[in-house]
């Protein structure tokens, strides 16, 4: 009776800690543009949006925003997941995820409309959108093998929900969206706030595993 009492409780925390690891993996942000029927121009400046619902932004002290890096590839049917990515030449990269978007000029490739985009992760895809070349507008050139990438700067302070430390503990200004208006609020809970509850609540769980577990073996 107590070696079967003491599997059921090691099961329970062998599932508990995977979900825990699992959890400790910050989800990547859903790409929201460009979406099916967007059309990029080559050499123009595009902008690329992401939701951040629902994913950690920060580090876990809460200052230190988490980077972005983004991708463009294209659908294929030489590989056996469907497409294949620019891996080496990232569109933008060392980006803060709290900004939301971010402008990319678009490279030279073919026209086509078999173009997507990976954020953070590769198989973390956004919907196909359309490039246009003015030098290839019927697509009948080779897609390289290499793409020239310019890159384009972008802010890494006063961003959205950011925290910021000072000597009075009061919250900083926080600038809202595009519009450029700011206004000062207390600062919200974030993924690393939960990630603290899930590790007390997987000690709370051990404990009680282990509670359990000296019951059992003294009513023996």
């Amino acid at each position: 009776m107590f070696v079967a009492h003491v599997g059921v409780y090691c099961v329970l925390l062998g599932f508990l800690q995977v979900a825990l690891r699992a959890r400790a993996q910050p989800l990547p942000p859903t790409i929201l543009s460009p979406r099916a029927g967007d059309v990029w121009t080559v050499g123009e400046v595009a902008t690329v949006e992401w939701s951040t619902q629902g994913i950690q932004l920060y580090a876990n002290d809460r200052v230190t925003p988490l980077l972005g890096i983004l991708w463009l590839g294209r659908l294929v049917n030489t590989t056996d997941v469907g497409y294949e990515l620019w891996g080496h030449e990232p569109l933008a990269q060392n980006f803060p995820l709290p900004l939301t978007k971010i402008q990319v000029v678009v490279p030279v490739v073919p026209s086509g409309s078999n173009y997507l985009l990976s954020l953070n992760q590769n198989d973390n895809l956004g919907e196909l959108f359309t490039i246009h070349n003015p030098a290839d507008p019927s697509g009948t050139s080779i897609a390289p093998s290499s793409i020239s990438v310019s890159t384009l700067s972008f802010p890494t302070t006063g961003l959205p929900g950011e925290f910021v430390t000072s000597t009075t503990s009061s919250p900083a200004s926080s600038t809202t969206g595009a519009s450029g208006s700011s206004s000062s609020s207390s600062p919200t809970p974030t993924s690393a706030g939960r990630n603290d509850a899930a590790r007390i609540l997987l000690s709370g769980f051990v404990g009680l595993s282990i509670t359990l577990m000296t019951v059992t073996f003294l009513s023996i």
